[in-house]
């Protein structure tokens, strides 16, 4: 909660708030009080991942590679692939290497 800060201004803009609602409370010299609920609501944002595939180039082969591009949410992302993380650094997160033909399931 951001009371009791004690801002003298006309305005201020709060920052790095969470959604929810805010009860904001405001005086004047004179001793007035006034106050308003605000209802700060986070956008839909739905996140939409693609992907490149590229097979395997031969029976038994581990060549094959997936990247996966995520756009919309909040960075960072996650990825994971059959439930196990992908530890590389970014951008390389989002690129899986060295796979074998199988189905494979794709989280972030």
């Amino acid at each position: 909660m951001y009371s009791g800060l004690g801002i003298i201004d006309s305005s201020y803009t709060f920052q790095g708030i969470d959604e929810g609602s805010y009860i904001l409370r405001a005086s004047g010299a004179g001793g007035c009080i006034v106050q308003d609920t605000v209802i700060l609501n986070a956008p839909f944002n739905p996140l939409v991942m693609s992907t490149n595939i590229s097979d395997v180039s031969c029976y038994s082969g581990a060549d094959g590679q997936i990247g996966v591009l995520i756009e919309n949410g909040l960075e960072p992302y996650t990825y994971y692939i059959d439930g196990v993380e992908n530890l590389d650094p970014p951008p390389y997160d989002s690129l899986f290497t060295r796979l074998t033909a199988a189905l494979m399931s794709l989280q972030c």
